[in-house]
């Protein structure tokens, strides 16, 4: 039984007519093996997003402080962050 959206024919398996006849959509292997491509993408870019928002909240979140021996404040800094552990 075929399928029709927006004019296009559809075959059984849910894909236009045209790209069903250039792919064996009823190989389970084929089948399963262009899931586990779609699955590789979707972790590679999960990867490069979660990459991409440690360095965004890196930049945003964190601060570097230079405090040279010959500041003033220099003990007292150097005081707490002894205390601190």
């Amino acid at each position: 039984r075929e399928r029709e959206s927006h004019g296009a024919q559809m075959s059984e398996a849910g894909m236009p007519e045209w790209l069903s006849s250039f792919m064996p959509v009823q190989n389970q292997f084929f089948t399963g093996g262009i899931g586990l491509a779609a699955l590789g993408v979707a972790a590679t870019a999960a990867r490069g997003g979660m990459r991409s928002a440690a360095m965004l909240a890196r930049r945003h979140l964190l601060m570097t402080l230079e405090v040279t021996s010959k500041d003033p404040s220099y003990p007292w800094i150097l005081n707490w962050l002894s205390s601190q552990g």
